[in-house]
């Protein structure tokens, strides 16, 4: 026996009974649904009026609200199944996008490697280009007491603390490092752009 979507095991798959043919549905006008959707009718509410006369009873009431209750099912099953599709898809593509992502690190890894070796902050070349930005100074404080207290600032729950912004001004203007401090740098970054990115 066919088994249909929804778990329905007709072996036609045919709708329910009270889903008959809409050119056969008492009290109502319409022929096709989608007809009603691709008018080009100025007065969409009119146009809906008019497609339900006034002999519209109760039983075609009932008739209409299973027909309803059963399309509203159909679509939240169209929706369950392309869901399921799409975490089939989404889970596909991690996995191919990883795959692939493994071979560009390898590439750009030894490209890294060869340019941290070249002195240049930038090489142009027939594909692309290598970048390097230097890592930014900063000031480590090695001995508070050291350091004279003009360099000092307030800190929020605290008295005051040496001003790391001050200290390192004054080590750039002078050449000079302060007792009590030292100078350190950040790791040089780099950035490798394809011609096509």
């Amino acid at each position: 026996m066919t088994r249909c979507r929804g778990g329905s095991n007709r072996g036609d798959c045919s709708p329910p009974a009270f889903l008959i043919n809409h050119h056969q549905l008492k009290g109502t006008t319409m022929q096709d649904p989608n007809e009603f959707f691709t008018s080009e009718y100025e007065d969409i509410d009119t146009f809906a009026e008019l497609l339900t006369p006034p002999e519209f009873a109760e039983d075609v009431a009932e008739d209409h609200l299973r027909a309803m209750k059963y399309h509203r099912n159909e679509i939240v099953k169209i929706k369950i199944h392309a869901d399921k599709e799409l975490e089939k898809i989404r889970v596909w593509r991690d996995k191919e996008v990883e795959k692939v992502a493994k071979k560009a690190w390898w590439h750009e890894t030894h490209l890294t490697n060869w340019f941290k070796r070249v002195d240049k902050a930038t090489m142009k070349l027939i594909n692309g280009t290598l970048k390097r930005t230097k890592g930014r100074e900063s000031v480590e404080i090695l001995d508070e007491s050291l350091i004279p207290k003009e360099l000092y600032v307030d800190v929020p729950a605290t008295t005051k603390a040496p001003s790391k912004t001050a200290l390192l001004a004054l080590i750039k203007s002078t050449g000079e490092i302060p007792a009590g401090v030292d100078i350190v740098r950040g790791d040089d970054s780099y950035k490798i752009v394809t011609n096509e990115d």
